[in-house]
């Protein structure tokens, strides 16, 4: 939840103040946590990659995790 809330929500979640969310909603749509790691790992679009050295593959898997809860 950490990591989300201080990487991830500031393209993936409505901010206050801002007209337009940059990324799409990607919680609670039952995404499957293989496909997360490898958008994080690979990227997608306009989503960068992001290396082990910017997040451990601990925290990716505990990441994934988070996203692909209901």
């Amino acid at each position: 939840a950490e990591i989300y809330a201080k990487v991830c929500a500031y393209c993936h979640e409505a901010q206050v103040g801002h007209e337009v969310q940059v990324g799409p909603q990607i919680r609670h749509r039952k995404l499957p946590v293989t496909y997360i790691r490898t958008v994080v790992r690979n990227g997608n679009r306009a989503m960068p990659s992001f290396r082990s050295s910017e997040i451990d593959d601990e925290s990716l898997e505990k990441l994934a995790d988070f996203i692909s809860q209901k």
